[in-house]
C-alpha cells in the first residue's frame, strides 16, 4: 500500500464488525471459542475419554466399598463380597481399557473424517455383564448366604 499524497483526504480504517459474545466465544476475550467443527469434535473426543475414566474410578470405588469395607462393617459372609468387589474391579478395568481404545481409534477415525461407533457386541457384552453383576449384588445383599 502506498502512502496517500498530501492533497488526498485521510483514509479511515474500516471498523471491525461487532462480534456476538454468545456461545461461540469466551466472555471477556476476543478469542473465538470453538471456531470450527473439527475442534469441537476433538474436544468432545477428549471429554469422552475423561468420562470413561471417571466411570472407571467410580466403579473402582464401588469395588473397594463392597469387597474391602463392607465385609468389616456387616455380618455378611466375606467370600461373596470379595468376589463381587473383584467383579466390579474387573468392570472398572474394562472401562479404562475400552476408554483408551475408543480414544485412540476415535482419533484415527477423526483424521479420516469418519465416524466410530461403539460396536453392538461391546454394548451387549457390557450390558449383560453389568446386569449379572447388579443381580449378584442384590442377591448377596438381600437373599444371599447366611
Amino acid at each position: 500500500m502506498t502512502p496517500p499524497d498530501p492533497g488526498d483526504p485521510p483514509v479511515q480504517p474500516e471498523p471491525e464488525p461487532a462480534r456476538d459474545e454468545g456461545e461461540h466465544s469466551r466472555s471477556g476475550t476476543s478469542e473465538t471459542h470453538y471456531s470450527d467443527a473439527s475442534r469441537r469434535t476433538f474436544l468432545a473426543q477428549e471429554r469422552t475419554l475423561l468420562a470413561w475414566w471417571r466411570t472407571a474410578l467410580g466403579t473402582m470405588g464401588v469395588a473397594v466399598a463392597i469387597g474391602a469395607i463392607l465385609p468389616k462393617l456387616t455380618d455378611l459372609p466375606e467370600g461373596p463380597l470379595v468376589a463381587l468387589g473383584a467383579g466390579y474391579a474387573a468392570l472398572s478395568l474394562c472401562f479404562v481399557l475400552l476408554g483408551g481404545y475408543r480414544h485412540l481409534a476415535g482419533e484415527k477415525a477423526l483424521a479420516r473424517r469418519s465416524y466410530l461407533g461403539l460396536s453392538r457386541g461391546t454394548v451387549i457384552a457390557l450390558s449383560v455383564y453389568m446386569t449379572a453383576l447388579v443381580a449378584a449384588t442384590a442377591w448377596v445383599m438381600f437373599w444371599g448366604p447366611d
